[in-house]
Parts: C-alpha cells; sequence; structure tokens
C-alpha cells in the first residue's frame, strides 16, 4: 500500500508538471496569439488594405508602392517581379502602433497596355509582289511574343489598282489595335540609268563639327566599315579627329553566319597607330538570347590582342522583319541585353545603336550605354545617350566619299 501512495504521488506531481510545462504556456500563448489576432483585425479596420491587387507587367514597383498605406512600416520592402502574367501570394510585415503584424495580399500581374503600329499611310508595290503586310509592316506589343496579327480588306498583288486595308493586332490579354493604310499596285516600272548621288558640296565638313560641336565635355569621331574603302589614319587624326568607331563584322540576314568586315584588322591597326581612341560595332540580326550569346562569343574571339576602349556596339536595323521573329518589345531587348551581358562578362564594355525614332517607340525599356543615331544639327532626344552620330554625310580628310561622324560625350 505504502509503494502504491507513491506512485500515485508520482503520477500526481507529472501531471501537475505537465501542467505547468505544457497546457499552461500553451494556453497563454494561444490567448495572446488571439489577442493579437484582434489587434490585428481592428489595426486593418483602421489601415484598410486592398486583399486584392493589380500591377501592370514589367512596371519597376516595390512593395510599398503596391500596399500604398502612410500610416504603416513595412519592415521587409523589396521590389515585386512583375515578369510574368497571372496571380501571386505577397507575405509581408508590417508596424501598426508600434506592434508588428503580418499579412498576405493577392497580388496579379496584368497587361492593359495595347500593342503598336507602326504603318505608313501609303505602300506601293509593283504587279505580281509576294510582299506580306502582315510581316513587313513594323508591329508588336509590350509583352506577347506571338500576338494575333491579321490584314482586314481585300487586296490583289496580280491587279494594278489602289487597295483600303487595316491592320490588326491583339495581344493574350486582348488588348488591341488597328490603323489603315492604303496598297498601290502598279505595273513595274521601266528601268532607268542614273540617280541621285551625295555630291562632296553637300557632305558636312568634319571642321565645321568641330568648330560647332567640339568642347571640354565633347570628343569628335567618326565610325568606318568597308565602305570607306582604305583609309588614310594620319590624315583623319590631323584633322582632328578623336576615335573611330569600326565595324567589326556582320550577319548575313536572319539566321545567317556572321563575316568579319575585310578591313577590320586594318582600321584598328592603323587607327591604333595614330593614336585614335577605338571602339567597334557589329551589325546584327539577331532574334534570340542564344543568337546573342553566339555573337558576342564571335566577337570576343576575334577581337585578339585589340585594346577597344570604346567598347562593341550592337547595331540591329532590320525592322521590317521584326514583325516575323516572334518577339516582344521586351524580349527584344532582352536579347540585346544578353549580348552585352556576355561581353560584360569578359570584362568588355557593350552599348547599343540606334535612331531616335526606334529608341523612343521600341528600346523604350533600355538601360544600357546608347549610341543615338539622328541626323539633324541639334538633336531632341530626351533619353540618355554616350555616342551621337550627327550625319551620315561628313567628309574628312583622310577618306575618300561619305563618313558617319560621330560626338561622344565624356561624362554620360
Amino acid at each position: 500500500m505504502e509503494n502504491l501512495g507513491k506512485k500515485k504521488k508520482i503520477i500526481i506531481g507529472i501531471i501537475i508538471g505537465i501542467i505547468f510545462v505544457v497546457i499552461i504556456p500553451i494556453t497563454i500563448l494561444t490567448l495572446e496569439k488571439k489577442l493579437k489576432e484582434e489587434r490585428q483585425r481592428k489595426a486593418e479596420e483602421v489601415i484598410g488594405f486592398s486583399d486584392n491587387v493589380e500591377v501592370e507587367v514589367y512596371s519597376d514597383t516595390t512593395l510599398e508602392e503596391v500596399v500604398n498605406k502612410s500610416n504603416i512600416l513595412i519592415t521587409d520592402d523589396r521590389k515585386i517581379n512583375t515578369d510574368k502574367l497571372g496571380k501571386q501570394e505577397i507575405k509581408f510585415h508590417y508596424i501598426y502602433a508600434e506592434e508588428e503584424f503580418t499579412k498576405k495580399i493577392n497580388l496579379e500581374v496584368v497587361d492593359t497596355t495595347s500593342p503598336t503600329i507602326f504603318a505608313s499611310s501609303s505602300y506601293t508595290v509593283t504587279k505580281g509582289s509576294d510582299r506580306d503586310f502582315t510581316t513587313y509592316i513594323l508591329a508588336g506589343d509590350n509583352y506577347d511574343d506571338k500576338p494575333i496579327r491579321k490584314i482586314i480588306g481585300d487586296y490583289n498583288p496580280n491587279k494594278v489598282g489602289t487597295y483600303e486595308l487595316s491592320y490588326y493586332i491583339e495581344d493574350s490579354s486582348g488588348n488591341s489595335e488597328e490603323q489603315g493604310f492604303t496598297v498601290k499596285v502598279i505595273e513595274k516600272p521601266k528601268t532607268s540609268s542614273g540617280g541621285g548621288t551625295t555630291t562632296s558640296s553637300s557632305r558636312k565638313k568634319f571642321s565645321d563639327v568641330i568648330e560647332n560641336y567640339k568642347t571640354e565635355d565633347t570628343e569628335i569621331g567618326i565610325d568606318v566599315s568597308k565602305w570607306q574603302g582604305t583609309i588614310d589614319f594620319q590624315k583623319v587624326k590631323e584633322a582632328g579627329c578623336e576615335f573611330v568607331i569600326i565595324r567589326m563584322g556582320h550577319q548575313n540576314g536572319i539566321d545567317g553566319e556572321i563575316i568579319l568586315d575585310p578591313y577590320y584588322k586594318r582600321n584598328v591597326d592603323e587607327a591604333t597607330k595614330v593614336g585614335l581612341k577605338v571602339g567597334a560595332y557589329i551589325y546584327t540580326y539577331a532574334k534570340s538570347k542564344d543568337d546573342a550569346v553566339k555573337q558576342a562569343k564571335w566577337v570576343l574571339s576575334n577581337m585578339g590582342d585589340y585594346q577597344l576602349p570604346l567598347g562593341i556596339s550592337y547595331d540591329w536595323e532590320s525592322w521590317t522583319s521584326f514583325s516575323k521573329l516572334n518577339l516582344s518589345y521586351h524580349s527584344f531587348t532582352d536579347v540585346a541585353g544578353t549580348f552585352i551581358k556576355e561581353l560584360e562578362k569578359n570584362n568588355q564594355k557593350g552599348m547599343i545603336y540606334s535612331s531616335k525614332y526606334y529608341l523612343e517607340n521600341i528600346w523604350t525599356e533600355n538601360d544600357y550605354d546608347t549610341w543615338l543615331a539622328h541626323y539633324t544639327q541639334k538633336t531632341n532626344y530626351k533619353g540618355k545617350y554616350h555616342v551621337w552620330q550627327m550625319t551620315s554625310s561628313g567628309q574628312i580628310d583622310g577618306i575618300n566619299g561619305a563618313v558617319d561622324i560621330d560626338i561622344l560625350y565624356k561624362n554620360r
């Protein structure tokens, strides 16, 4: 009986211990949790959270901007991934009335931006032309790589006449755009001899560009390729030229091979010998990130031991082919970015080359160094640019014929 009494005491002690060590703390924690939940419920009545929030695809936005509440402090603010359409649950922590809470909201990334069409008002084609205006006209979407494209209206390329048509494009979110244009089908014109040429009297003299644009912040230079033939770089240097951007090579059309410019090595050697600052560019038809990586590696393998302080520029200009490449504007910019990043991995600088029109309308997400082409006395391009190609009709000693003249801004 004595042993039985001892056992009972032990059991009772264990039970009491469990109550104090386990049950009471759990009860307290549960009560505290319920009280905190109640405080949070009341706080959120005041705060007024939106549990379902929409943000635009590719928008540069943060959690704090999405929540958009000035009466709380978000302790884990961060950028929101808006690269893919769809719903996602966002969990975050915030402080209100000196107490930290945890919150979840439903976020949906949406695309409300319509595709864009850059069609001319009128096109003229010869009878029997096989031009496909669905892909010939530049049009695209900010997000959708493969939007619906179609031509509305009757058009017979084998019959002379004037046709009123419309270009229609619709993305995967149902955003659409339509633009009318006219096609004139004419008989094939008779061939004629002659044609206009740029005369030396109409060219812009390099000395005039120096006089009008040379400052402490600028350098004046040229860009060249095989089309300038054999260049006397000593004369070019004596004319006041400070740098030259040299074509390294060009791609032979979409999916074509890369061909080294036959004058590249000579141009780099001679320009370097006389002390000109040198850069290079590649004329590309890249249509994928794989293309971009291959072409960047081609550039790196053909650099040799040459020093290119102005880096390598990515020159993509085949805009009448854009609509057949299945690229959104975002994807297109990503291809160029892939090229530049591959260069940077190998300690080389990259730059985007394009004209003002396409920089403003297609390269809208470009945040790389830019080589702007805008043939005018004073550019009104509002974006950032490092080099300005201001004419294709330049004249400089040492080159027979026209040459592009460029202005480099040292502090941009």
